[in-house]
């Protein structure tokens, strides 16, 4: 049939004109629509804003109203640059401005299909301006609040893409749901922000953000589904072919081919092979599937017992589904070391983070990657802490996750779960005849055989590969085993967890029938290291503690051969992942091996000891003469072998025998976490290294080992404010004592240079935490006996970094004297020693540079100061990663140091840069603290009091635990003085600006180089980055320190 369509558009958008157009055109099913009917539909559409406007409070309908007299792009946006620059957030233009220009093609869609008023097109652009003029003031939520209506813009359908779709009542009424979802979640959220309440507005959002959490996820959920809708409308209706009217191109739209668009090929990053013997399941697949392809972010929890099948179901959804996503990315999720490991794989894959220095900026960057992209898979295998993998949560979902658990409490973060049962009664037998290798003549035993072990995927395995390997079917396997079963009473009325235990500790105890000694000898071992992978490297060290041959070739094949066996009987697998070769058990099976070594402690004695030597041969050992960045991957390697090893000593009961070189395994471990900025596992195995020495070093013996795990305690005690700095200052002397009585005993002809270095360290390290206290006297004979011994022994050229962490240690000496140039001498000399021992770029060069901006503001040189502290700011922000306490640091420091010259607009953008990343950071409270009393300094020299009062009454950034004493009980009243009082909470090695270390300021005119320009030179640069220090070299970095 041929018909003829009427077409309305505008030639430009606000434009008053309607332009009628008919086209020709052939079709089955032609609908006339008259021009009344058009009319009608628009009345329709300016009567809903009407009632949007009437159904408001009076103050919030004001508001919206006079931002409607903005009625394109360039009106709105030149609008909202204003707000932003009267609001201190002018450097948060750039994605603000870019969902502006998305809004353009709703606009463009509306003025094309819909011939309706002005009023209503002017809604779009003013819906917006309405939540960002709302949530300015609130710093803490406005980035959040961005990247809601950043996902919820990408979400619209790219209306420009399509040509003068035919305006059928379905393509209407999809845009129109499209226009109602956006623009209502908008006016919600502004009247949520403006919602009028008591003196703390700040507070009152807080406890009620998870209603706007909720808001945002469920209009994602219907923008996604209303798109497909309106897409489906549009491929429906047809499109014109004759090419649009001049001017009204921007705005129709053309549907791409449902072929067109060709998905790369996906990003795999599994870390194990796909199993081949995988059955059954299928029901539970597909609804899995199911979850993560309903609208919006999805995640689902796969809970249930050891050995169930969680693991290996989430596997082989990976690979039967890689093809639905852009990723599939496996993380290995039981402790945070393990979880940085995987990371690190995670990274090398998508390629990012090359450039990061620091395990925690790799993460960063993955995290980063995931936010930015969509329709990735992201498994976490094995997940214990709750609390843990929520730091590792993508702020903004835009993938589907899976969570792998025995955990139920991740009910509650996933939006769905499933609980994994033993397999079914046919899913059972076809894993067994699968295994076995037989027809189905064997079924019926094979069945028998699946419910005599619970139907546990784990114990069928392993049950079937000793009889594979024992050459039994079915039938006598399960005679076997009804042998050695409990007794039918016991069994079955024991609870369900504990039934299922005592299946597999029957099937366990057949498995190890018959295995060699050497077999059994390598499963002792692997029990007291980390299941998921144990790098064969270990078993085939110098210390041979399988006793395979001296020969490496020869300890290699041997061992190969017992991992065949054992591979054959389904207890062990090995992977080759990077060109190395890894061994890994399951948990149950290993949890098994040690409840049977409990009860011969002779034994399991021999186990954890061989484990404990095989893993000290490879694992490196900390060096304090020089630096290096270059043992990480090394480390990182090992690292899992040893929170294993740490773990089942603390587990064991009664407790096996430690010894002082596993308290110095777990010093060296703790302190290269430490170097990494990775908290929650370094400090407890620093406290169980001292437990250890405690009690194994008598009240005589100077032990160095214990010395150095008390020097790197009091370290980080000396970071968590002025009375741990207190605490550490007692270690220290007891370090310096214990050294001295070491150094003392050694023969003077066999101390070595570390012997020399190790001494100096005690007196600089204990006089760093005197600094810190502003003890200068004390500090200063200290510091003067550790220069003249190292001037001794060494020059400046043999030991160029030692010498520069001394001249770094001096610079806050001299400060504090009141000898200013001699102070610049030695920061600058502290900087150039590094850069030529460890080159420029070094994160620890950086940290004296740090230093060095520090000092010049201490001695007066406040432009020069702050313009060395931008440049480490870029170079922090450029190398490492703007989540990393140290990069929040140097934003604190540009932004006090612009206070003080007076430019408040950049001072408060630092600022608030710094504590918008401070959860992600780690950053510890008293850093928070001081860096938001600073804002409220800006804020009011600004006199912007509201925005102020907001500041100082938010409890997450003045928790009780921040706040000085001083200020507690009410000595330090004047907003000066609690400054100074901030100050000195946070560790001198931070970088303080009040008290002993503000110089009387004379502030010179502040240069146009530094004050004029666009804002991103006021904020430095603009990329994510952030930092790291050195326990073991004291005070060398800036280092954020959790809660542990």
């Amino acid at each position: 049939m041929r018909g003829c369509k009427l077409m309305l558009f505008r030639p430009i958008p606000g434009g008053k004109e309607w332009i009628f157009r008919f086209e020709v055109f052939h079709t089955k099913d032609f609908e006339s629509i008259s021009l009344e009917k058009y009319m009608a539909e628009a009345w329709q559409w300016d009567k809903q804003v009407k009632e949007r406007l009437n159904g408001m409070k009076e103050a919030n309908a004001t508001a919206l109203r006079n931002l409607m007299q903005y009625h394109n792009f360039d009106q709105a946006i030149a609008n909202i640059k204003q707000l932003f620059s009267d609001g201190g957030r002018s450097s948060s233009m750039a994605p603000v401005e870019d969902i502006f220009r998305r809004l353009g093609d709703l606009a463009g869609g509306v003025y094309t299909l819909v011939p309706v008023n002005q009023s209503v097109l002017d809604l779009i652009w003013a819906a917006v301006q309405f939540v960002f003029s709302s949530v300015l003031r609130f710093f803490d939520w406005f980035d959040n609040v961005t990247q809601m209506l950043q996902e919820l813009t990408k979400a619209l359908p790219q209306l420009n893409l399509y040509n003068a779709s035919y305006a059928t009542p379905d393509v209407r009424k999809a845009l129109k749901d499209i226009y109602d979802d956006y623009v209502d979640f908008c006016i919600t959220v502004a009247e949520f922000f403006n919602h009028r309440t008591g003196r703390s507005p700040a507070l009152w959002v807080s406890l009620r953000w998870k209603k706007i959490r909720g808001d945002y996820a469920n209009t994602l959920k219907r923008l996604v589904y209303h798109k497909q809708t309106f897409t489906s409308a549009v491929y429906q209706a047809g499109y014109v072919d004759t090419a649009p009217t001049a001017g009204a191109n921007r705005y129709l739209m053309m549907p791409p081919s449902p072929r067109s668009t060709n998905r790369q090929a996906p990003i795999v990053v599994i870390p194990f092979p796909r199993n081949p013997n995988f059955t059954g399941r299928d029901d539970i697949l597909s609804a899995v599937h199911d979850i993560l392809s309903e609208i919006g972010p999805q995640s689902a929890t796969l809970h249930g017992l050891g050995g169930i099948g969680k693991t290996q179901i989430a596997l082989e959804y990976c690979f039967r589904y890689t093809s639905k996503y852009s990723a599939v990315l496996w993380v290995s999720a039981e402790s945070e070391i393990v979880i940085a490991n995987s990371y690190s794989d995670i990274a090398r894959k998508l390629g990012v983070g090359g450039n990061e220095k620091t395990a925690r900026g790799r993460i960063e960057a993955v995290k980063d990657w995931l936010e930015a992209n969509a329709d990735w898979l992201l498994i976490l295998d094995n997940a214990d802490s709750v609390d843990l993998v929520r730091n590792y949560w993508p702020s903004t979902q835009v993938g589907s996750i899976i969570v792998t658990t025995q955990n139920l409490d991740f009910i509650d973060l996933t939006t769905r779960d499933i609980t994994i049962d033993q397999l079914k009664e046919d899913e059972g037998a076809d894993l067994v005849l699968k295994n076995l290798r037989r027809d189905d003549s064997e079924r019926p035993s094979a069945k028998l055989l699946s419910e005599e072990v619970g139907g546990m995927p784990l114990a069928i395995s392993v049950i079937t590969g000793y009889a594979f390997r024992t050459n039994l079917g079915a039938h006598d396997v399960l005679q076997t085993l009804r042998q050695k079963r409990p007794m039918a009473e016991e069994l079955w009325n024991a609870p369900v967890k504990l039934y299922y235990s005592k299946k597999l500790d029957t099937v366990w105890d057949l498995a190890l029938a018959n295995l060699t000694p050497s077999a059994v000898e390598l499963l002792d071992v692997l029990a007291f290291l980390d299941p998921d992978a144990v790098p064969e490297a270990i078993i085939l060290g110098r210390s041979d503690v399988l006793r395979l041959g001296h020969d490496l070739e020869i300890r290699a094949a041997r061992l190969r051969q017992i991992i065949y066996n054992l591979r054959e009987r389904h207890l062990v697998e090995r992977d080759e992942r990077g060109g190395d070769f890894f061994l890994r058990i399951h948990r149950s099976f290993r949890r098994s091996v040690l409840h049977r070594l409990d009860k011969n402690l002779d034994q399991r004695q021999r186990a954890y000891d061989k484990a404990f030597t095989a893993l000290r041969d490879v694992f490196p050992r900390i060096e304090f003469t020089s630096r290096t960045e270059d043992r990480w991957p090394l480390v990182q390697k090992y690292l899992p072998q040893v929170l294993s090893l740490q773990s089942c000593y603390v587990a064991s009961e009664p407790r096996i025998t430690a010894s002082i070189e596993f308290a110095n395994l777990l010093c060296d471990a703790g302190t290269f976490l430490w170097e990494q900025n990775i908290f929650k596992d370094s400090m407890p195995m620093l406290y169980l290294a001292e437990q250890i020495c405690e009690e194994l070093v008598g009240p005589d013996d100077p032990n160095p080992v214990f010395a150095q795990v008390l020097e790197s305690i009091a370290v980080y005690e000396d970071l968590l404010g002025s009375e741990p700095r207190r605490k550490s200052v007692v270690t220290m002397k007891k370090v310096q004592k214990l050294r001295r009585d070491y150094y003392d005993r050694i023969p003077p002809t066999s101390r070595t240079q570390t012997d020399e270095i190790t001494l100096c360290r005690s007196w600089c390290d204990t006089a760093a935490s005197l600094i810190g206290l502003y003890e200068v006297d004390e500090a200063a004979v200290l510091y003067e006996r550790a220069l003249a011994h190292y001037r001794k022994i060494r020059t400046e050229q043999t030991i160029p970094y030692r010498f520069a962490h001394m001249y770094y240690d001096l610079t806050w000496l001299r400060v504090l004297q009141k000898r200013g140039p001699e102070a610049l001498e030695c920061a600058e000399r502290s900087y150039v020693l590094s850069s030529q021992a460890l080159g420029k770029e070094s994160v620890w060069t950086i940290n004296f540079r740090y230093m060095w901006a520090c000092a010049l503001f201490s001695v007066g040189h406040l432009i020069e100061s702050l313009r060395m502290h931008r440049e480490v700011l870029r170079d922090r922000l450029r190398i490492l990663h703007e989540t990393m306490s140290d990069t929040l640091l140097s934003y604190y420091m540009v932004g006090t140091l612009l206070y003080y010259v007076g430019e408040h607009e950049g001072a408060e953008q630092n600022l608030r840069e710094a504590l918008k990343h401070r959860a992600r950071a780690n950053w510890h409270p008293i850093e928070v603290a001081r860096t938001a009393h600073r804002l409220v300094l800006v804020l009011h020299a600004q006199q912007r009091y509201d925005a102020a009062y907001d500041v100082e009454h938010d409890p997450d950034l003045f928790p009780e635990e921040a706040i000085p004493p001083a200020i507690r009980d009410g000595i330090a009243v004047m907003p000066e003085d609690r400054m100074a009082q901030y100050d000195f909470e946070v560790s001198i090695w931070h970088g303080r600006t009040e008290g002993p270390c503000k110089p009387v300021l004379e502030l010179p005119p502040y240069p146009a180089s530094l004050g004029d320009g666009d804002k991103s030179e006021k904020m430095g640069a603009r990329r994510p980055s952030g930092g790291s220090g050195s326990i073991a070299d004291g005070r060398a970095g800036g280092i954020g320190v959790p809660i542990l």
